[in-house]
């Protein structure tokens, strides 16, 4: 008996200790990373403004995304949720979810301590290592959910808007683009509004295929998630029917998408460089007056209502005209085919409901008509600006 216990007490001790060891990480520790799947879509569902709020349009959502899941549609795949909750606090944390057939499944709870906030470049690094960490994918795909106002910047002040907000903190195109910098999605999804205009997406262009998003405005119900969640976890992820399903979804009220492949942005970006490069003046106000307005941006704190998006084809052909280089718009209109994978439009926009929509090529873009524009809202400090439309002569900045 001696002997027996001389060998199994050392290994009993081992056990023990081992257990013990485990105890200590404590009920918050992050659990041990899953198996790797086909494919992980993050939802960045910021929800603590008026749309969790008021709309509870969040809850709703995620109660489409269980009903996207039934079935074994998710193919293998993980559809995991930042959910930024409305009054968010220290009872209602922001907490990644699993929805799964059998329900949402917290992963882990967050905190705000230390001025971090959701829409904060350090708190979308933590999510997506966290979305790496516990559901690991052969690629992954982001939606971002919440208020979208297209490129708008402000220097140093909290209501720089073009994603969120969180209570009032919103971030920057530039800034998401810096803090997702080196990350790769196989889609970008927004479900959000203004964020399909040429700025913000060839801000973002390095880091998907393939963006769905609206020049315009959409309803407070963005995307129907039980139709469009098979569609992403399709083998090949099919946006162009999800960006249908939006699109339908409103039953003929004012709408418009569109579906870019990004790998031929940068084609587009030198095809318009050469066509800003041949300016040698502004844009009258009679010109400008008779491109087709898609989107505004409308703030208290702004000087005047900021019209943010023209038909981009139509101000092309705008500069074109001007200029007499009718080669250089065929050259663009090319590119521009093999970028805008697909577009819909109502007859109307919601920013613009007295105007009919007689132009839409899928993608909206900023007008400058006079100096004051170039720096209006920051937008010098855009790639787009740098790398494209700063070549215009007549927008020389002294």
């Amino acid at each position: 008996m001696h002997k027996f216990l001389y060998y199994i007490l050392p290994l009993l001790l081992m056990l023990a200790g081992a257990t013990s060891c485990s105890s200590d990480d404590g009920p918050d520790a992050p659990p041990e990373p899953s198996v790797s799947v086909s494919r992980t879509v993050l939802v960045y569902m910021i929800a603590n403004n008026n749309l969790g709020s008021s709309y509870h349009s969040d809850e709703r959502d995620i109660q489409e995304m269980l009903k996207g899941v039934e079935g074994g549609k998710l193919n293998n795949g993980r559809l995991l949720v930042y959910h930024n909750r409305p009054n968010n606090n220290s009872a209602y944390p922001p907490q990644l979810l699993d929805i799964t057939e059998h329900g949402p499944k917290e992963l882990k709870a967050y905190t705000d301590a230390g001025g971090i906030c959701s829409v904060s470049p350090e708190r979308f690094r933590e999510v997506i290592a966290d979305m790496k960490r516990l559901a690991p994918a052969d690629d992954y795909a982001l939606v971002l959910w919440g208020h979208g106002n297209g490129w708008i910047i402000s220097p140093g002040d909290i209501k720089s808007r073009s994603f969120g907000p969180d209570d009032s903190t919103w971030i920057s195109v530039p800034a998401m683009a810096q803090a997702l910098e080196g990350e790769r999605f196989q889609f970008i999804y927004f479900d959000c509004c203004l964020m399909g205009n040429i700025e913000p997406i060839y801000e973002i262009r390095h880091l998907t295929d393939y963006i769905v998003a609206s020049p315009t405005q959409l309803g407070i119900d963005g995307m129907p998630y039980d139709m469009n969640v098979p569609m992403f976890f399709k083998e090949l992820p099919d946006l162009v029917q999800a960006a249908k399903n939006t699109f339908d979804s409103y039953h003929g009220s004012m709408n418009q998408m569109c579906v870019i492949d990004t790998r031929h942005l940068d084609d587009l970006a030198a095809a318009s460089r050469e066509i800003f490069s041949t300016l040698s003046r502004y844009p009258s106000a009679n010109e400008i007056n008779t491109l087709q307005k898609l989107g505004k941006y409308t703030y208290s704190m702004l000087r005047y209502d900021a019209t943010i998006a023209h038909d981009m084809d139509q101000y092309m052909e705008l500069l074109c005209t001007t200029a007499g280089t009718p080669d250089l718009l065929t050259k663009w209109r090319e590119t521009l085919d093999k970028t805008v994978v697909y577009k819909a439009t109502t007859k109307t926009s919601i920013d613009f409901p007295a105007f009919s929509i007689t132009r839409y090529c899928g993608l909206g873009s900023y007008v400058i008509c006079n100096a004051d524009d170039i720096t209006f809202r920051e937008y010098d400090t855009l790639a787009w600006w740098t790398d494209v439309v700063s070549a215009a002569p007549a927008y020389s900045v002294k």
